[in-house]
């Protein structure tokens, strides 16, 4: 054997075998390795979440595994990688190992089959490391394919080439323990977030270089939008970012909508576009950009190789959304390579139908089920890429958010009430804002509350009714009583949907009453007080000072935390309807502002302190000239110090210690010079402002000049570089710039047959401080130039840079970037101000300083009463007496001001300053009753008798009050009835009162139903002739007396023909029946009481009038002559024989009384029954008989005889049908007392041509 260099030479048989060893070359295992497997072949093995892992990753391997079998109870099992490599493929490493293992669980483990499948580990498509990339080349678990497909792990057609899933599978594409622990927080954190509205978010972005392709990609995400998110059962909201490139370069705040979208929240991200593999066009280039904390979505990036995670050299655009801390995304669909939009259509669209139409959840299943929808056109190309190519980077076993059925949800500030601190007896409207987080419900109960002491004082139920994303209901009531009050709404309170979670569907609000606070009024808010002195006015509280313990309190500082009062005034010895303190002025200091506030103690508890007012000492505004009514009328507004400016009340100002200014912020101008397309567009960004140069437009040298102080595009310019006279036109252009502008150059894609710059023309590039311009020799080789300078200044670090085209970067073309971090000033700053009510409005000035390009002008709003703002002067710039008498203060009692501090964007040097606002106006009168200076006649009346009330009413506001309507009603059980309104012509002068006296007839006002019944009187005092009340709340007050009903019956009298009779009588047939109504109450009857005195007969109501015409046999007469209320009177004819005749009366308190007779008719003419009494008789006899006729006889006689037949006396009388009853005082017709003896008598009657005798004997026996 012998060799030369590297060549071996030997000899040998020609059928020999030969072997030949070189010891130093020949590879040998570096490491030996004897260890324990895990048993992952048993068949008693079970899973329905099986986890694959790279020992790195192990803690968090086993948290994930954890989680999802306490919360999921799920099978969880995990195996790492190493022990899946040596058990199933014969520990050579190699994604068939997984497969294979996977495989083995689906076929041999316990049933159920295993469900889902988490890699948790990055791979590389370079795990050698050949291409020498230090960052990201080492396998923790191994990928299969390039581009790669995790489908093939779930796959378990072992010859097929269609990947589709049959257990859905998803990767955490981590690569440090730190971004392992960083996913397993966010996936835990996610599925322990409360119910909120971005659930119901659905961000829909689309892109495009061109219209065409703009277009066609906004059409498709408005099918996803209208058929899937809008309808039931989602009733989502769609958030729309689409590209719309008008003028083919520019897209208005297009990156900076999509950032701000994600980062305000979205159950699920939805792009549909162009894409390199590490951005959304010009959309999104950092995921880690981001700011949405725990608010994560499920991204669809429905594009080409923003799916890409093994690449061993860079970070995928995907995996960012995954690994990135706090931000990001829950999972991320994506393809590692090519995306096609058709197929890619069809894949979008059956993730929303398993989203909505199947109610999946699991980020897993979702892609699984549209995956496999699929299937059935896998023979073509773009389909089984769409399958292999999307991969889902998250846990597959996560789940969206967005519930299976309703959640309603109401937060503690999802209301709004028309009057936070109501009066007693005031209408309030409490409106709620119920939101629906889940799925669309048909209907959802309501019960709104009114809580007293905690417990439920009233209640009332409502419904919404198709129930989608938020509605608004509304509860109108009052409370009639002074107390602690609270509200309470609570949503599904009958538990329709038991599935949903009843935890946020209560909301419970404080309601404290106004009545019971110490209510400021003077002095006026931001006011001057030009004395050394001030006198404090505030409204007492509205309880009744006899009998409830009140304290009030004020304090006074010069800080508004009242840390350590000036003044720490309290007072329990307070009257009437206002309480005032005078203070003298500790400090007269003119540069100091005193704030001030109120609180009340009503038997110990707090009714909470009063907003804080603000007033400032100054002798100097004069109040000359003003036509004052008394001292009050006329108030000056003085705000200069920062103290009287709430921190809410200006914007993009600062205060100078002189006044405000306008804010500076730091911003970035950036400039890429690239391409003119996709992903390799240039741009240049400014604040508030990007620019972009895509869709194939503006190639060559494109130039922007922005103003120097505020960073704002003034023009913007292309230039071809296609001819000779090209130079010119950029000189010209750059001698148009000046110290005050920023220059921003790019060169974007390249300009065939270009010229260059001209020596003179980048001399002038130097002049605004370029030190590359000299490398701009062409603009058709791929160079790159971004360039920021201003002229005359020196060159700004990192902003320039230049490139040629160079094998390390992408395609060769290497971007070019320049930035500049500077200050720029904002252009405009606003002051809110809101005045009033007012009496008159007056005038106002305001103090100034103006740099050349700068302005301070005021927009004045009037707000009516209510709450309606109408815009009434704009840009007002006089700064001197801007009169605003002509304003209606009746139609707009307030006013809102706002002062525009601007600086022109073109012409601006420095910021103007705004100093002083002077403020000129006439507040109202505040008209109020003492709700506790009634003065009633008596408190306890009998129903019908009259009660005369008074009150004192008050003006204690700033003008008088003109003419004044004085309103008296009465709560009665059947409405609202007005007792009296008086129109009082005379001025009611500040600080003077006023009575009103009513005078009250209680008839008609108590409740018939009660015995006693309690009459609420409510007074009212209102302001004609367009005057405003300063605080109209309070003008109402209220007493009540108490009614008491007639307790004792009332009594009927009924006479027939004058005359009483008794139970079964006879009576004519036509008789005079006169029905008499006795009652011992106050009260007045008239017609209206027919209902409840009346007569039947024979069970037969008799009414007193049909069909509207009064019945002639009766008449109802109202008398109300002491007891006596009523007669009637009645005229029957009646029929011979038996009848009833039954009267009734009620009285107006429901007292009763009945009388029944039961009479007898007859049309005979005949006498029965003819006796005298007493017989023998000594002195005097009655003779009795009665009389059987339809009428009373025209002459009734009695003959007296002697037996011998001697007529001794006649005895004339009255006879009547029925009984009747003739008295004879025994004496003869000479009037001599009768002897004693027998004697006979003979009555006779005659009528109606009939006579009728009858003769019967007596005995005189003395």
């Amino acid at each position: 054997i012998s060799s030369d260099s590297d060549t071996l030479f030997f000899t040998g048989k020609q059928n020999g075998d030969f072997e030949i060893y070189n010891k130093v070359i020949t590879a040998r295992p570096f490491r030996y390795e004897s260890r324990q497997v895990q048993n992952l072949v048993s068949s008693s093995n079970a899973a329905d979440y099986l986890v694959i892992y790279n020992r790195l990753f192990e803690s968090q391997a086993e948290q994930l595994r954890s989680h999802r079998q306490v919360r999921d109870n799920f099978r969880s099992f995990k195996a790492p990688v190493d022990d899946v490599i040596d058990i199933f493929n014969y520990g050579m490493e190699s994604p068939i190992a997984i497969r294979r293992f996977v495989k083995h669980v689906y076929d041999t483990w316990q049933q159920p089959k295993v469900a889902y499948v988490m890699l948790i580990g990055r791979g590389s498509l370079d795990p050698k490391n050949n291409r020498l990339s230090p960052n990201y080349y080492r396998n923790f678990i191994p990928v299969y394919g390039n581009p790669p497909s995790d489908g093939y792990f779930v796959n378990f057609n072992m010859s097929g080439f269609t990947y589709f899933h049959q257990a859905a599978i998803g990767r955490l594409p981590v690569y440090t323990q730190q971004e392992a622990q960083d996913v397993v927080n966010k996936i835990i954190a996610y599925e322990n977030e409360p119910p909120q509205r971005w659930w119901k978010n659905f961000n829909m972005i689309t892109g495009g270089p061109n219209r065409i392709e703009q277009i066609q990609y906004q059409t498709q995400s408005n099918e996803f939008v209208n058929n899937y998110i809008l309808p039931n059962p989602i009733t989502g909201i769609a958030e729309k970012i689409y590209r719309n490139d008008s003028a083919g370069y520019i897209t208005f705040n297009y990156a900076d909508s999509i950032k701000n979208a994600i980062n305000r929240g979205g159950l699920l991200v939805n792009f549909i576009g162009h894409a390199a593999s590490q951005d959304w066009e010009l959309g999104l280039e950092d995921p880690f950009t981001l700011n949405n904390g725990s608010r994560l979505p499920l991204v669809l990036s429905m594009t080409c190789f923003t799916g890409k995670n093994s690449e061993p050299n860079l970070r995928g655009f995907g995996e960012k959304f995954i690994y990135a801390p706090n931000r990001g995304a829950l999972g991320f669909l994506g393809s590692s390579g090519w995306s096609f939009s058709g197929a890619g259509n069809e894949l979008n669209k059956y993730i929303f139908i398993g989203l909505a139409q199947d109610t999946i959840r699991r980020l897993g299943s979702l892609v699984q089920n549209a995956n496999n929808r699929m299937t059935q056109d896998s023979s073509n190309f773009q389909v089984r890429n769409m399958i292999n190519s999307y991969n889902l980077l998250g846990d597959p076993a996560s789940k969206l958010l967005l519930p299976e059925g309703p959640e309603f949800v109401i937060g503690q500030t999802d209301y709004r009430i028309t009057d936070q601190y109501p009066l007693v007896g005031e209408t309030v409207t409490w409106t709620i804002f119920p939101k629906n987080y889940g799925l669309f419900a048909p209907n959802c109960q309501v019960r709104f509350e009114i809580l007293k002491n905690g417990n439920t004082f009233s209640f009332r139920d409502t419904t919404i009714n198709s129930f989608k994303y938020f509605d608004t209901l509304s509860y109108t009531f009052s409370i009639d009583t002074i107390g602690n009050y609270s509200l309470r709404a609570t949503l599904d309170y009958n538990n329709q949907y038991p599935g949903e979670d009843p935890s946020n569907n209560v909301i419970v609000i404080p309601l404290p009453l106004r009545n019971i606070s110490y209510t400021p009024l003077k002095p006026i808010n931001n006011s001057v007080v030009p004395q050394d002195s001030v006198e404090f006015v505030g409204l007492n509280p509205q309880v009744d000072l006899r009998t409830t313990n009140v304290k009030v309190i004020l304090q006074v500082d010069t800080s508004a935390a009242f840390m350590n009062p000036l003044l720490n005034y309290s007072s329990s010895n307070i009257s009437g309807v206002a309480n005032k303190v005078k203070y003298r002025i500790p400090l007269a200091d003119s540069n100091i502002v005193y704030y001030w506030r109120t609180n009340s103690l009503i038997n110990g508890d707090s009714a909470g302190w009063s907003e804080t007012n603000k007033f400032v000492y100054n002798p100097t505004v004069s109040l000359a000239g003003a036509k004052t009514i008394n001292s009050d009328s006329i108030v000056t507004l003085y705000p200069r110090l920062i103290g009287q400016f709430p921190a809410n009340s200006y914007s993009g100002l600062y205060y100078t210690g002189s006044g405000f200014k306008l804010n500076s912020s730091i911003g970035d101008l950036q400039v890429k010079s690239h391409g003119n397309n996709g992903n390799e567009a240039s741009y240049f960004s400014m604040p508030g402002y990007q620019l972009f140069i895509d869709g194939g437009s503006n190639p060559g040298l494109n130039i922007v000049k922005a103003r120097r102080l505020t960073g704002k595009l003034i023009e913007f310019r292309n230039f071809y570089m296609n001819s000779p006279s090209s130079s010119d036109s950029v000189l010209n252009f750059l001698n148009t710039f000046d110290t005050t502008h920023y220059l921003m150059v790019a060169i974007s894609s390249y300009s065939p047959n270009s010229d260059s710059l001209r020596t003179n023309c980048k001399l002038k590039f130097k002049q605004f401080g370029s030190q590359l311009v000299d490398s701009v020799t062409t603009f058709a080789a791929f160079f790159t130039w971004a360039f920021i300078g201003v002229l005359n200044s020196p060159p700004i670090p990192g902003a320039e840079e230049f490139h040629i085209p160079d094998p390390s970067c992408l395609n060769n073309y290497c971007p070019a970037f320049a930035n500049l971090n500077s200050t720029f000033l904002n252009t405009l700053g606003t002051i809110d101000l809101s005045i009033g009510p007012a009496h008159r409005w007056k005038y106002f000035s305001w103090n100034r300083v103006l740099p050349g390009g700068s302005s301070v002008n005021f927009d004045v709003t009037g707000v009516d009463v209510f709450g309606n703002a109408v815009p009434l002067y704009s840009g007002l710039s006089s700064n001197t007496y801007t009169a605003l008498d002509t304003v209606s203060s009746y139609i707009y009692p307030d006013l809102d001001l706002r002062a525009n501090i601007e600086i022109d964007t073109l012409s601006g040097i420095e910021s103007p300053e705004f100093n002083s606002l002077y403020f000129r106006y006439t507040p109202p009168a505040e008209i109020i009753p003492d709700n506790y200076s009634f003065i009633r006649s008596d408190s306890i009346v009998n129903e019908g008798a009259q009660v005369n009330i008074s009150v004192r009413n008050y003006n204690i506001g700033f003008v008088p009050a003109g003419v004044i309507v004085y309103k008296w009603t009465a709560n009665a059980y059947n409405g609202l009835v007005t007792l009296r309104t008086d129109t009082v012509y005379t001025p009611l002068m500040p600080d003077s009162n006023y009575v009103s006296t009513v005078t009250i007839n209680t008839q008609g006002l108590k409740d018939p139903q009660s015995t006693i019944d309690t009459l609420d009187i409510n007074f009212e005092v209102t302001m004609l002739n367009n005057q405003n009340d300063y605080y109209p709340f309070n003008n109402f007050a209220f007493t009540d007396i108490v009614i008491v009903g007639d307790s004792t019956g009332p009594a009927i009298d009924v006479t027939y023909d004058g005359n009483k009779i008794l139970d079964g009588d006879l009576i004519p047939a036509r008789p005079e029946i006169l029905f008499r109504f006795y009652d011992e109450s106050k009260l007045e009857y008239s017609m209206a009481d027919t209902a409840g005195i009346f007569i039947r007969l024979d069970g037969r109501r008799i009414n007193y009038f049909t069909s509207g015409v009064q019945n002639p046999e009766i008449t109802f007469t109202p008398v109300n002559d002491g007891s006596l209320k009523t007669s009637v009177l009645y005229k029957p004819e009646l029929t011979a024989g038996t009848h009833l005749l039954q009267y009734y009366g009620a009285d107006k308190d429901g007292n009763r009384d009945t009388l029944v007779n039961n009479v007898y008719i007859s049309y005979d003419f005949a006498v029965r029954n003819l006796f005298n009494y007493p017989n023998p008789m000594q002195g005097n006899t009655y003779f009795t008989f009665d009389l059987f006729a339809s009428e009373a006889p025209q002459s009734c006689i009695i003959k007296i005889y002697t037996v011998a037949g001697r007529l001794v006396r006649n005895v004339e009388g009255q006879a009547r049908v029925g009984f009747n009853n003739i008295y004879w005082d025994g004496k003869d017709g000479d009037g001599e007392t009768m002897a004693n003896g027998i004697y006979l008598y003979k009555l006779i009657l005659e009528g109606s041509g009939k006579t009728e005798t009858s003769i019967q004997k007596l005995a005189i026996l003395r």
